[in-house]
């Protein structure tokens, strides 16, 4: 009798999945992407229970590679024309994890360094020896270089960090501070034949066995490195990534993608973010595939590089694929690109540009994935669909605990009902992205930061019952009807530019200092705003002046020094709004009954001279000129138009 249920439901869910394809009005092709995404899921549950029985870690995927592929090339740099096979590679990977044990107490050590294959070598050769690596993101100065560093080595009983020659500007800039909080500099070179810092201790060590005594043994949930990530509170945030959550990466990656040995993975997305990082490199490693790497994104350059490489899959976020189709001089190259690469993989893709971008550069499929680097609610759509950046049928949600709940757009809080478990979303409706926790499930693992606080403000608790905890992604998305999910906004005080996440309050921080024109702004709220046909939102700063100070009187010149000097470009405000009268900034800003900023209303008015006002000034960060130059509707028009640069 148990057998013939079993058979009779297991036939009901089967009819409704193929009534589900009967009525989806999208690809006929959907069966077979769906079962791809099952077999990953299938692989991904096979690995997580292998793991828990035996000694395992990052090494141990790498050694097998290493053993089974030692002269495929794995990583083709074509910023300095260097290559390294898997073996060359885990030579020096091998170097460096002599070098660390020559260095006692050395349980994490900050990396600054542009995307090179000498960069993954060196975290290998930490994860070798049990010490963890920080990759800290390039763009960093000042104060928030730092602090990442600091939060990366602070508890370590030696604290060091490693700088390539390329940034050894930024780290002379605050090399002071870093002194003063015991912080040595090493620095790393590989561009020049000089003998210094790092490579000095790497010559000594050259050839050195490593030492097993002490290594820590292989754990699958251990932390192999740190990836930073902004956040909503303000400086740099440390996440914390285990082996597995970097191999899962991996896996994703490369089954989806159908990757192989003979694949080559073109990535010109910086190695300190989870893209690059973690999905390209780990996937290259779980299929044995080549990384073409291009340290920069060059529009001029990428039908190129695909062509010339015989690239058969590429890395992509939405920045990038605006700015190929729109700024790209050579459609026939484009063209060619199809011809080898036959899947684009990455995020952000937005729906305007993705048909384009797939015309134009005649790729088969495009797979866009969403996810946080710390969080456990990661997102793919492999179905083509054009615009969506997931799908979860409502029969295989079982499978995959994520869900949409009503909540307060502006901050997130969860909408709840009488029982105090939140709503969940009706389809089509926005809601706040949840991840369902599950300690004793490495898959359902929240590890969070470096820092317990902020850790904890990523958690909610009795969400679909009582005791249950879930990861609060912070993102705003929506479902269908069919299970496909789309992009809305993020929630709060985050908004991305230039493919990057920017935290207002960090933003907010660097306009305030003494000394110079910053000591002249008494206040300043910070919110992105949208551009026609510009992916994510564009900073801009309304700057409260003190008393006496008028903004016709500022220095606008030295204040964009100022500003440079603490934040990378991207995080850099696109616009500034200042009321023309202090009596104004007072009584006009918008804030809650905490004295929090309100948001919502300016971003509304974004950057239109109407809606803003006469009493007061909008300027433009011109960056030509190196100021922020006044606004005009001419230029406003020009703006929208596309014709100024943004």
């Amino acid at each position: 009798m148990i057998p013939l249920l079993a058979l009779a439901a297991l036939g009901s869910v089967v009819a409704y999945i193929v009534i589900w394809l009967i009525l989806s009005p999208y690809p006929m092709s959907l069966p077979f992407s769906l079962l791809t995404l099952l077999r990953f899921l299938f692989s991904l549950k096979s690995t997580t229970r292998m793991v828990q029985r035996v000694p395992w870690n990052t090494m141990t995927v790498w050694e097998s590679r290493v053993k089974s592929t030692p002269n495929n090339d794995f990583m083709i740099n074509l910023s300095n024309a260097t290559t390294f096979t898997y073996k060359s590679a885990n030579e020096l990977s091998l170097n460096v994890s002599s070098a660390i044990q020559s260095l006692p107490g050395c349980k994490c050590l900050a990396l600054l360094m542009p995307s090179c294959a000498e960069y993954v070598c060196l975290w290998l050769g930490l994860s070798r020896v049990g010490c963890t690596a920080a990759l800290i993101n390039t763009n960093l100065m000042g104060t928030a270089l730092v602090h990442a560093i600091k939060t990366a080595v602070g508890d370590s009983e030696t604290k060091r960090v490693v700088v390539s020659e390329e940034l050894l500007t930024n780290v002379d800039a605050v090399r002071g501070q870093l002194s003063s909080l015991g912080i040595e500099v090493l620095v790393y070179y590989h561009n020049t034949n000089k003998v210094s810092g790092f490579n000095k201790l790497l010559e000594q060590t050259s050839g050195t066995p490593v030492d097993q005594d002490g290594v820590p043994a292989r754990a699958w949930n251990s932390d192999l490195f740190y990836i930073y990530t902004s956040g909503t509170t303000g400086l740099p945030k440390a996440s914390k990534i285990n082996h597995l959550r970097f191999y899962i990466a991996g896996l994703m990656f490369s089954k989806l993608c159908r990757a192989g040995t003979s694949d080559r993975i073109y990535c010109a997305l910086p190695l300190y973010h989870s893209a690059g990082g973690m999905l390209g490199v780990s996937g290259a490693i779980c299929a044995g595939a080549t990384i073409v790497l291009r340290s920069k994104f060059s529009v001029s350059k990428l039908s190129s590089d695909l062509v010339t490489n015989k690239c058969t899959i590429m890395q992509y976020i939405g920045e990038f694929a605006r700015f190929a189709v729109n700024g790209s001089k050579t459609p026939e190259l484009d063209a060619l690109a199809g011809k080898t690469c036959r899947v684009a993989f990455g995020n952000g893709m937005r729906p305007e540009v993705w048909s384009v971008f797939q015309k134009r550069f005649n790729i088969p499929n495009v797979i866009e994935f969403y996810g946080s680097t710390e969080g456990n609610a990661t997102l793919v759509n492999n179905t083509n669909v054009v615009g969506a950046i997931g799908v979860i049928p409502w029969f295989a949600k079982f499978l995959y605990p994520v869900r949409l709940v009503r909540c307060d757009n502006s901050d997130g809080t969860l909408t709840r009902g009488e029982d105090g478990l939140a709503q969940v979303a009706a389809p089509d409706e926005p809601g706040h992205l949840l991840g369902l926790i599950k300690d004793n499930d490495p898959t359902r693992r929240f590890d969070g930061y470096t820092d317990k606080a902020a850790t904890e403000k990523k958690i909610v608790q009795n969400v679909l019952s009582k005791g249950d905890r879930w990861f609060a992604s912070g993102d705003l998305l929506r479902s269908d009807s069919f299970g496909f999910l789309f992009w809305v906004d993020r929630i709060g005080d985050t908004f991305r530019w230039k493919g990057e996440n920017v935290s207002t309050a960090e933003v907010a921080a660097a306009f305030i200092a003494e000394g110079g024109e910053r000591s002249k702004i008494d206040d300043v709220n910070v919110y992105g705003v949208e551009i026609e046909g510009k992916d994510g939102r564009a900073g801009m700063g309304r700057v409260a002046l003190k008393a006496g100070v008028k903004p016709s009187s500022m220095d606008y010149g030295s204040l964009y020094k100022e500003l440079a000097a603490e934040l990378p470009g991207y995080a850099m405000p696109v616009f500034l709004r200042i009321p023309l009268a202090v009596a104004v900034a007072e009584e006009g800003e918008a804030m809650t009954g905490t004295f929090k900023h309100k948001k919502g209303p300016l971003r509304e008015q974004g950057f239109s001279l109407v809606l803003v006002g006469i009493e007061e000034a909008l300027y433009f960060r011109d960056d030509g000129k190196k100021t922020f130059v006044k606004m005009d509707l001419k230029m406003e028009k020009a703006i929208r138009e596309g014709k100024i640069r943004v």
